[in-house]
């Protein structure tokens, strides 16, 4: 084949080869075009369960010079009445009255009789120390509850 020759026969073929080549370009699409994800539900994030409450409690009038924080409270009441709570319903209970506690808006510090530790099904915990006035719970205090201190066997008047 002369030079002539093979030039018009790319320049016969080039459109011919572009045409095959849009044409095999249309049936490829980006992996994500035809790809149909089945929508599942929004992932609603698994609430953690309550399984266990330890703790121990003084009576609420003991009188002490200074207030007693949730860090010192061990320390000053270490003979205080100890509980153990793994009931159910009543962990439920328990875990329905923190949700409704009601901000205690005072920035006082709470002076500790009662402190409980609660553990969760997630291997995370939280601590509740109550005192006569306010409870911290989070870190953020809390209006006393007398449902709550029911609930968890504190008895602030032994």
């Amino acid at each position: 084949m002369t030079t002539r020759r093979k030039k018009f026969m790319n320049h016969r073929m080039l459109p011919t080869l572009l045409v095959l080549g849009l044409a095999g370009l249309s049936f490829c699409s980006s992996p994500n075009s035809e790809k149909t994800v089945p929508k599942s539900a929004p992932q609603v994030p698994r609430q953690r369960q309550l399984y266990q409450v330890k703790g121990s409690f003084v009576y609420f009038g003991i009188m002490t010079y200074m207030g007693i924080s949730c860090s010192a409270y061990e320390r000053q009441f270490s003979k205080a009445t100890p509980f153990l709570i793994q009931d159910t319903a009543r962990l439920q209970a328990i875990t329905r009255r923190l949700a409704a506690s009601q901000p205690d808006t005072a920035h006082l510090e709470v002076d500790a009789r009662a402190k409980a530790v609660l553990f969760y099904d997630d291997r995370t915990q939280d601590t509740l120390c109550m005192g006569q006035f306010i409870s911290v719970y989070r870190g953020r205090n809390f209006k006393a509850d007398t449902l709550l201190c029911q609930l968890l066997g504190v008895r602030p008047d032994k």
